[in-house]
């Protein structure tokens, strides 16, 4: 299953994020990442860059969503500087309602590390 390592460094990578360890997280990353969000002010959301900026986005999320995790569905290799990932998050959000989504993210690697996450999501309504 983890015979590429774009996929062994995908499943430690959501290891961390499950386990809300943002040096993890953030270990996969290169200093100039580029992480696009599923939502905001554009049709491809927020595009958040560099490493510092990116670790900022995922430690909100980890503190405003505590029980946040990501079920894989699955992760597929493409290729040398590619892969996708398929999942579920849950968590309850600060108002006490419980959240589900289904998303995508396509990724590109350089060097073994991420260059650049791009979410893609399934909301409700």
């Amino acid at each position: 299953m983890l015979n590429h390592p774009n996929l062994r460094a995908l499943h430690s990578l959501f290891e961390a994020f499950n386990n809300h360890d943002i040096d993890g997280v953030m270990h996969h990353f290169t200093p100039e990442a580029i992480f696009d969000t599923a939502s905001g002010p554009t049709s491809s959301g927020t595009r958040v860059m560099g490493k510092e900026n990116i670790r900022k986005v995922f430690s909100d999320t980890f503190e405003r969503f505590s029980d946040s995790q990501w079920e894989i569905l699955f992760h597929k290799n493409l290729g040398d500087n590619r892969a996708v990932s398929n999942w579920i998050y849950t968590a309850t959000d600060p108002n006490g309602d419980k959240v589900a989504l289904e998303g995508v993210d396509i990724f590109v690697f350089e060097n073994g590390q991420i260059v650049h996450k791009n979410v893609f999501r399934k909301a409700p309504g």
